[in-house]
């Protein structure tokens, strides 16, 4: 009986699309999901220009300087690997600006692009970064805000309509239960996060698969 229920849908897919060569059936995108799957579109399309990638963290809610290197390569690795930019700006530009003066914190973002030599700057603000709740159970959770700056104006190019930037969050659950309050599980956890993070931020700028239910599930 299953057999023949699972035949009958396929069959009027199949059917679906024959007719809609022929210019009957209205329903495309409903068989295109089922071929295809679900994708999302980038929310924007980075232009073609050396792009830079900025990590702030002025509260100081990451654990330490790796994990803030870790997220701006693996945001940057990420652009690239999925050809939503060709040219990135080496990180460790950013990080001699940083190192080599003492008031880069108050530099605008378009000058660390200019000195960086970008084009372009993906700015991701550091809101949240807790790896534990209350119970000091892992519960490892982020937010941050990411905007995209043009170095030679300053002008906002992403996005259009929020000056504190487009908001990204998410909660990293772990199949199963972490235990224990040692330096190097944290640093696992943190990586992890990170990792997480980075992904999360990079999808904002090219086109990628609906997350499937449990992917948000780490071991």
């Amino acid at each position: 009986m299953i057999r023949l229920a699972c035949r009958t849908a396929w069959s009027a897919a199949l059917v679906c699309v024959l007719m809609t060569i022929g210019g009957g059936c209205a329903p495309i995108g409903y068989v295109a999901q089922i071929f295809d799957g679900n994708k999302i579109p980038a929310m924007y399309e980075l232009p073609d220009r050396a792009t830079a990638v900025l990590i702030d963290d002025p509260t100081s809610a990451l654990p330490d300087s790796s994990i803030q290197n870790l997220l701006g390569g693996r945001i940057g690795q990420e652009l690239t690997e999925h050809e939503a930019i060709a040219d990135l700006t080496a990180p460790r530009l950013i990080d001699e600006l940083r190192h080599n003066h003492g008031d880069f914190n108050e530099w605008p973002i378009d000058k660390i692009g200019m000195r960086a030599g970008a084009d372009q700057v993906v700015y991701v603000l550091i809101e949240r970064f807790n790896l534990s709740d209350e119970q000091r159970t892992y519960r490892p959770v982020y937010s941050m805000r990411v905007k995209v700056v043009d170095a030679a104006s300053g002008r906002r190019l992403f996005p259009a309509g929020d000056a504190g930037g487009y908001r990204v969050a998410s909660e990293l659950f772990f199949k199963q239960e972490l235990s224990g309050g040692t330096d190097s599980t944290r640093r696992v956890v943190a990586r992890r996060l990170a990792e997480h993070a980075a992904v999360d931020v990079a999808k904002l700028f090219y086109e990628h698969a609906e997350r499937e239910p449990g992917s948000g599930f780490d071991d």
